[in-house]
């Protein structure tokens, strides 16, 4: 019997040996996988690699042309940005650019007009292809490897000369001009059809500018509401004025007395004298006849009595003459009380008409704003359209001078490092070897650990134990026996 040892982490030498000749036929297999791996990508054959570098560099800048009618163009900086170099790269990677390569360095055979073939020959040639900018410089490195020298430098040739083309007819192209051309045209359309709109709109509505119109109605507005309250006070002046001429005038009458004189009435005297003397004759008649107390004679003696009072009375009684003229004071406050009442009238009336002006100009202050909101709205379309128009004949003219420039060879590219013919192949048969035995050594051992690990057969008692998932108290068969104790 023997002690059941416990599995260490990590096998030792001999269990990975074990493992190995357990499944020799696994690590047969992977290491003839690998080595085949190895051939079918051509791991053995000679690659040679060719390079060049493209220089990035800015020999003039362009002016910016700002919408300013007399601004001062600003120049940009002649530091080449990364931002260039990784156009100039995205420009080498296009596709446009290497199907033209694929076919003019006889990538694909000759004549071929297949678009599946040239997919796939572009493909391969975008996987070979290395473009990438030198960090900190203003250097782009173009790399290209294969098994045929000659064919890599082709391709690097061709490359070149169709990118330095494409650059010519990226600068030189017209487009630009045709475009702006056909802006200016437009915007020129624009702005007439916006004056033509501002001037059926002055035109129509008799308006040459609605806001000074609207200022000067507003202005003549307050004139008139300064009218409106100074006459508000000469009315309740002259109001003030006609109440107190009124107050005068009834104190002073029409007419004054001139002259006055008394005297007494000497026909009614006269008059009651001859009555008196008739009554006494009557009375003495009747005293002839009869007794003084008679009825008769009494009352004739009353009647004598009532006519001498009446004698005395009017003896004693003056008669007053009195003599008038015209008032002076009461005709003259009379008058200007005529007057102040005219003006008053005058002032109402005045007040009426000012209030009447006062609301037509508020009602055409009211219809000038909404004029002047609308005219303001035409002047800003007319005066975006003249700063477009002026911007586009500026661009236009930036365009012209930069195509003039552009057809004398000013180029932004130049190619620092032609290809050439590589004489060595970038790798040895001795690293290929030394590769694909390390690597083939590598899969071949993992793959051999790891069918034994998924290996469903049971070898020992331990792996017994752990397939049944129950303890192992002794093994029997062996010179040695030990009792291990369960937990």
């Amino acid at each position: 019997m023997r002690l059941i040892e416990s599995k260490a982490l990590l096998p030792t030498r001999r269990e990975v040996a074990v493992c190995v000749f357990r499944q020799r036929a696994v690590f047969v297999i992977c290491f003839l996988l690998v080595i085949a791996g190895f051939v079918l990508t051509g791991q053995f054959t000679s690659r040679y690699r060719v390079e060049m570098k493209i220089l990035v560099r800015k020999e003039r800048v362009d002016p910016v042309v700002t919408t300013g009618q007399n601004s001062t163009p600003e120049l940009q900086s002649l530091t080449v940005r990364e931002e260039d170099l990784n156009s100039e790269a995205d420009l080498l990677r296009g596709d446009d650019l290497l199907r033209d390569v694929v076919v003019q360095a006889g990538l694909v055979p000759e004549g071929s007009n297949d678009p599946i073939t040239i997919a796939k020959a572009l493909r391969k040639l975008q996987r070979k292809l290395d473009v990438s900018p030198i960090a900190k410089t203003d250097l782009i490195s173009v790399s290209y490897e294969s098994s045929n020298p000659e064919r890599s430098r082709r391709v690097l040739t061709t490359l070149e000369s169709l990118y330095l083309a494409k650059q010519r007819n990226v600068r030189v192209n017209d487009f630009q001009i045709n475009f702006f051309n056909q802006q200016v045209s437009i915007e020129r359309n624009a702005l007439a059809a916006a004056e033509a709109k501002l001037l059926d709109f002055t035109q129509t509505n008799g308006v040459v500018s609605a806001a000074l119109q609207r200022d000067l109605t507003v202005r003549r507005m307050e004139d008139l509401n300064q009218e409106q309250l100074q006459n508000e006070a000469d009315m309740a002046n002259l109001q003030g004025r006609v109440k107190k001429l009124a107050a005068q005038l009834s104190t002073e009458k029409p007419r004054i007395l001139t002259e006055s004189k008394k005297a007494d009435n000497p026909q009614l005297l006269q008059q009651l004298k001859s009555s008196l003397l008739v009554l006494q004759l009557k009375r003495t008649e009747l005293l002839n006849k009869y007794d003084p107390q008679y009825r008769l004679v009494e009352d004739v003696d009353r009647e004598i009595a009532t006519a001498q009072r009446l004698i005395d009375d009017q003896a004693n009684a003056l008669v007053s003459e009195n003599s008038s003229n015209i008032n002076p004071i009461y005709q003259g406050l009379e008058t200007e009380l005529e007057q102040a009442t005219a003006q008053l009238f005058g002032l109402r009336e005045k007040q009426v008409q000012l209030a009447r002006s006062s609301a037509d100009l508020e009602k055409s202050a009211e219809n000038l704003v909404a004029k002047d909101s609308e005219q303001q709205v035409l002047l800003l379309e007319v005066k975006t359209a003249q700063d477009q128009y002026q911007l586009y004949v500026d661009k236009l003219e930036q365009a012209r001078m930069t195509h003039a420039l552009d057809k004398n060879g000013i180029l932004n590219v130049v190619v620092a490092q032609e290809p050439v013919t590589p004489a060595l192949p970038q790798n040895s048969v001795l690293s290929s070897l030394a590769a694909v035995l390390f690597t083939g050594l590598l899969l071949s051992l993992g793959g051999a650990i790891l069918v034994d690990v998924f290996d469903p057969t049971v070898r020992n008692a331990a792996e017994l134990g752990e397939a049944l998932n129950v303890p192992i108290l002794a093994e029997f068969g062996r010179d040695i026996y030990v009792e291990r104790r369960l937990p």
